[in-house]
Order: C-alpha cells, then sequence, then structure tokens
C-alpha cells in the first residue's frame, strides 16, 4: 500500500503513520483478505512442493483441505465485516488512501475467488474482467467529481 501512495502529493506524515498504525482496521482487513484469498487457490504450488498458508492452517489444526478452504471462507467473512464496519467510521485520513486499500481487497477477490487468475489468466472469465477494469459502474454520483 504505501508503496500505491509514494506518487501521491496529498500522502504526508499522517498518512504513512496511518498506514503503519498496527490498530488500522482498514489495512489489516484489506492483507487479510489478500492472504486468505490467495491461499484458497494454491493447488498449483502444492504440485510444485511449496507450501501455503492453507498447509499451515491444517496442519495446526488437523483438518482437511476442504475444511480448511471452509475455515478460511468464514475468516474472509469476518474480514469483509471489519472492513465495511471501518469503512463507515470517520477516516483519519482522506477518502482515497481508503479507496485504495478497499481497492486491493477487491481485487484479490476478483484475482482469486473462484479460480487463481493470477498464476492462470487462461482461466479468467473475459468479460468479468472487462465489466471490472474497462466498463465499471461509477461508484458515486459523476457530479461530485
Amino acid at each position: 500500500m504505501a508503496l500505491c501512495m509514494i506518487g501521491i502529493e496529498e500522502a504526508d506524515e499522517t498518512v504513512y503513520e496511518w498506514l503503519i498504525n498496527p490498530d488500522n482496521k482498514i489495512l489489516r482487513a484489506c492483507s487479510l483478505l489478500c492472504r486468505l484469498y490467495d491461499d484458497m487457490q494454491t493447488d498449483w504450488q502444492e504440485k510444485r512442493g511449496q507450501f501455503s498458508g492453507r498447509d499451515f492452517y491444517m496442519k495446526q489444526y488437523g483438518v482437511s483441505k476442504e475444511e480448511a478452504i471452509e475455515a478460511y471462507k468464514g475468516l474472509i467473512e469476518e474480514a469483509w465485516k471489519d472492513l465495511n464496519e471501518a469503512w463507515m467510521r470517520p477516516w483519519p485520513v482522506a477518502k482515497l488512501y481508503f479507496t485504495l486499500a478497499f481497492y486491493f481487497a477487491t481485487g484479490s477477490e476478483l484475482l482469486y475467488r473462484e479460480d487463481d487468475a493470477f498464476s492462470r489468466p487462461e482461466n479468467t472469465n473475459k468479460h468479468f474482467i472487462t465489466q471490472a477494469f474497462i466498463d465499471p459502474f461509477p461508484l458515486q454520483d459523476q457530479s461530485d467529481a
């Protein structure tokens, strides 16, 4: 996130303090969403002998792959609740920075929800990507812009 904000002139010390604050519920939820979505779709890593967070979860709790995925789905749901709750509270920094964090979370959902579209783009639904990035619906009234 900090790298995305380097080029933004309005990003002052307050913004960077917000980024590194361990109580930052928005960034914590966004980071968790990115990690969990990625770990749910890591079958290709298993074939290469690599471990994922899901593998460690399975070993730690003694559960199957399917049970770990269901547990991850519950954690994802809780992270979305945290993100939405934080979105509704007063913001200590400009809306732009919250929006960037929110887009990270939604981007990870887009890439990893059903399949690993990042590692296997041939499986990506082209229509869905087009709708999300090329022809998105406006999130705010255009007269406010």
